[in-house]
């Protein structure tokens, strides 16, 4: 099993990631397709603070790739 990670916020990520494992390993027998994040935001933070809620949202429910 082989690990390959990246970021999924850049536009460019998903691509990147792709061809990472294609050269580690050559081909891709099986995909876990498994995205997620962790975004802190201090209880201090202004409730309107929607690029970190934006962020969290996008990463974790709502990517299109």
């Amino acid at each position: 099993m082989h690990l390959v990670q990246g970021d999924l916020t850049d536009p460019a990520g998903p691509g990147a990631i792709w061809r990472e494992a294609l050269g580690r390993i050559g081909r891709i027998d099986v995909l876990v397709n498994n995205a997620g994040a962790w975004i802190a935001s201090p209880i201090e933070d202004s409730p309107g603070d929607d690029i970190t809620w934006d962020t969290g949202w996008d990463v974790n429910l709502t990517l299109n790739l």
